[in-house]
């Protein structure tokens, strides 16, 4: 059974009645770049503040003979779990948003809805459009949500192993999060690029 974005309670929008919470209560570009911004930049702070408190443990009692940089030793069952996580978040982050991204922009070809022209940040959108940008909300969160757990995973590890290894993973995940971070000239791109495909 699948869930139409439009519908999802992260996505729904004055349109179709919800709330609007993700959508910012419109229906516009700008409405939606803005909420999707602030749950990625959200979902950094978060891995940043738990990195931030296990750094702070760990150096606070500092191993005494060993060095709190290495990948061999005790330390490469603590390694091999945190790394192999976080390739395998990254790798269904990337495969999901692909995924999820290829039917949002089958469905908006399939309507007839036309968009605003000249198409700008501010403009009311068609509710095809609107469902396609709410599918990129959800992905785009499904994305950082799958980066997020694999930080604050080796930002524990990091704690527990004292071990400064586990926090390459988690600078990578920040990027890649920041990466997906929605902005309105994104998500009027993606817009125009499913108008131009819908022609072809």
């Amino acid at each position: 059974m699948t869930q139409d974005p439009a519908k999802n309670p992260y996505t729904a929008n004055a349109a179709d009645g919800g709330s609007g919470f993700a959508a910012g209560g419109t229906t516009t570009i700008n409405g939606f770049a803005t909420t999707g911004m602030i749950i990625s930049l959200g979902l950094v702070g978060g891995v940043v503040a738990v990195s931030a408190v296990m750094t702070f443990l760990m150096l606070s009692d500092p191993p005494e003979d060993q060095p709190v940089f290495r990948f061999a030793g005790e330390s490469t069952i603590f390694v091999i779990v945190g790394y192999a996580v976080f390739i395998g978040g990254a790798a269904a982050a990337v495969v999901l948003r692909r995924v999820m991204k290829q039917q949002a922009v089958a469905e908006f070809k399939s309507s007839n809805a036309e968009l605003p022209q000249p198409l700008q940040p501010h403009s009311p959108l068609p509710g095809s459009a609107v469902k396609l940008l709410g599918a990129a909300q959800v992905y785009t969160i499904v994305g950082g949500a799958l980066l997020e757990g694999p930080a604050v995973l080796n930002a524990i590890l990091m704690f527990i192993d004292h071990n400064f290894a586990h926090a390459i993973p988690v600078f990578l995940a920040v990027i890649g999060i920041l990466i997906q971070v929605p902005t309105a000239g994104r998500y009027q791109q993606l817009l125009e690029d499913a108008r131009l495909a819908r022609r072809l």
